[in-house]
């Protein structure tokens, strides 16, 4: 890689942590996991020059309208906005997204575990409903395991979450989402609600 992320880190960001590992990427945020003593920490950088949407303009603003928030919601504990990036520091959660557990463990969904986990992501949707938002971005890779016993999940990512204002559905000049999870009426007519969920 020759473009190094890290050197978007403050100075003292950079001697905070004592370890850094690198998570994953895609073609605008980093994401490692790091260690501030014997805590790991998940830290995010959102590279401006790639993105034209800002995370802490967009998402903080929907957070702090919610406070306080449905305790199995993951929010940033910390943010600093720099010209050329945006850095979030999360809680770590130690056993990684549901899509890489069923890719790693196809039995760890008993059907047990699946009606559990049915019921966790049905209370948290309802809670944002009762809101009036809508999610929109329901995927087994924003679903993260915090324990298996008791089963315990975090929702992340809500940069697509819309408050609806009271209106049944919102019409928009394009879709957005995660491609293979859009559902028709966000794929091909740009209508969004609360039943996209």
């Amino acid at each position: 890689m020759d473009f190094d992320p890290l050197a978007c880190l403050p100075l003292a960001w950079r001697e905070r942590f004592t370890s850094f590992h690198h998570l994953e990427h895609n073609i605008n945020s980093y994401v490692y996991q790091v260690k501030e003593g014997e805590t790991k920490y998940a830290l995010k950088l959102i590279l401006k020059k790639v993105s034209s949407k800002s995370y802490i303009s967009s998402e903080l603003p929907f957070f702090q309208q919610f406070m306080p928030l449905h305790p199995q919601m993951l929010a940033p504990l910390e943010m600093v906005d720099l010209p050329e990036a945006e850095i979030l520091l999360f809680k770590w959660i130690e056993k990684g997204d549901l899509y890489s557990k069923a890719s790693s463990d196809p039995t760890f969904f008993t059907e047990e575990r699946l009606k559990k986990i049915g019921n966790q992501v049905l209370e948290l949707l309802l809670w944002l409903h009762a809101k009036d938002v809508a999610y929109l971005d329901l995927k087994l890779e924003n679903l993260l395991l915090a324990k298996e016993d008791p089963l315990e999940l975090y929702l992340i990512d809500f940069n697509l979450s819309r408050k609806m204002e009271g209106q049944e559905e919102i019409k928009t000049a394009r879709s957005n989402g995660s491609l293979y999870y859009l559902p028709p009426e966000i794929a091909h007519e740009h209508r969004y609600s609360k039943k996209a969920d």
